[in-house]
């Protein structure tokens, strides 16, 4: 059967690939000398693939990042014994990115994979705070993908199960947890986790957990955005909407991802506080974002901002978004 170039450099990297191209790969690899040069080359690399995922839509990212995963797993077979555990967490650090990409992608097999090839290479390089992140994962995939609060809150809890779990993997799966109490309308639960997810994170992080994870937005933007998801997920709109819409500015200047995923939540902050107007004109400037980076994280938040709009069906804004997302957004 004929393959995508993305299949390929996956098989390839995974070492299912088989005959002439095989071949071809592996003798290409045996004329490269993998010392550490060429590693810190492959983490520069990295920086660069996450920067270009913030602001681009990530088709247009992930064969590159296949490639390079594929290179990566034949270089660790030739590298010496000393560098084995590096190129491990980097080919980890690149398969989570990975997972994330076909997670806005849409792709739920792929984000599924990808997060099990980041906790395996995690494990066999010792890296345990990416072994734990695979859970904080996992419950983002259940939130984009179902919306189901009581599985969200499954996953993540699966870190505290976990002997001297990092404070800052123990923050993350706290900030799950209060997303999917949130979704589930446990108000009490949900802001008693965001407090536990903030004293957790306020904490001093380890060396082997600053990598991992969410890295382009800290400190009180950071809680900011936590706090008014939570809100928002909970219904209420006009202090989500405070939270929210005065950081729209500096979260631009960061990725224009993470911007629109904002801009989506605003949409249904705004539905939640009876704006219609305002809902609408957000949710089409998030439309405007989609075009660009495209992103089942903000597609969801868009799914729930058109069954809190219906209360308005009547009104001519709220038929046209409809109508305009009723081909783009599945709305569950």
């Amino acid at each position: 059967m004929p393959l995508s170039r993305r299949e390929t450099l996956a098989a390839l990297g995974v070492g299912i690939s088989s005959g002439k191209l095989q071949g071809q790969f592996e003798r290409a690899l045996d004329d490269i000398r993998p010392d550490s040069d060429l590693l810190k080359h492959f983490e520069d690399a990295f920086n660069g693939f996450q920067s270009a995922a913030r602001m681009l839509r990530p088709r247009q990212v992930m064969d590159g990042l296949l490639g390079n995963v594929a290179i990566l797993d034949g270089l660790r077979r030739r590298a010496p014994e000393r560098d084995g555990q590096r190129y491990l967490s980097l080919q980890a650090r690149y398969a989570e990115l990975l997972s994330w990409l076909s997670e806005e992608a849409g792709d739920l097999s792929g984000a599924m994979y990808w997060i099990d090839r980041a906790s395996q290479w995690a494990q066999a390089a010792s890296w345990q705070a990416m072994v734990e992140y695979g859970f904080v994962r996992r419950s983002q995939v259940v939130i984009s993908f179902s919306g189901d609060g009581r599985r969200a809150v499954d996953q993540a809890h699966h870190v505290f199960e976990i002997s001297n779990a990092s404070p800052r993997m123990k923050g993350l799966a706290a900030r799950q947890i209060s997303y999917g109490y949130a979704l589930t309308g446990n108000k009490d639960a949900s802001y008693r986790s965001l407090d536990e997810a903030v004293s957790w994170l306020d904490r001093p992080v380890r060396d082997d957990d600053i990598l991992v994870g969410q890295r382009s937005v800290g400190g009180e933007d950071m809680f900011a955005f936590f706090q008014a998801t939570c809100r928002v997920y909970l219904g209420h709109g006009a202090s989500a909407i405070r939270v929210l819409e005065p950081r729209l500015v500096s979260l631009s200047r960061l990725s224009l991802r993470l911007v629109t995923i904002a801009c989506a939540k605003l949409a249904l902050a705004y539905a939640h506080a009876g704006q219609p107007a305002e809902a609408c004109s957000m949710a089409w400037e998030t439309l405007h974002g989609m075009e660009q980076v495209d992103s089942l994280s903000a597609r969801s938040e868009l799914c729930r901002t058109v069954r809190v709009l219906d209360r308005w069906h009547g009104r001519h804004d709220v038929q046209d978004l409809t109508h305009r997302l009723g081909s783009r957004v599945p709305v569950r």
